[in-house]
């Protein structure tokens, strides 16, 4: 789900399948973000977990990303 960030504008939507070996307790997710050089401060999006067949999701099913914007940081470094 959508935060300040936009989908296409800021970051890469994707929707994936994680198949787990026996054993197994964690996997990684790569999500690509968007520089498109304008300077709008940093902003969020959400990455939730759904749909467990065979497994339990855990307490916190969603987490929070923020992308922060470069050109801000660069500016308040100068």
């Amino acid at each position: 789900p959508p935060g300040k960030a936009v989908q296409g504008q800021y970051y890469v939507d994707i929707n994936e399948t994680l198949t787990f070996a026996d054993g197994e307790t964690s996997k990684t997710v790569t999500v690509e973000t968007i520089d498109n050089n304008v300077k709008t401060g940093s902003l969020n999006f959400f990455f939730e977990l759904t749909a467990a067949t065979n497994a339990i999701i855990g307490f916190t099913p969603r987490a929070e990303i923020i992308i922060i914007d470069d050109e801000m940081a660069q500016e308040l470094q100068n």
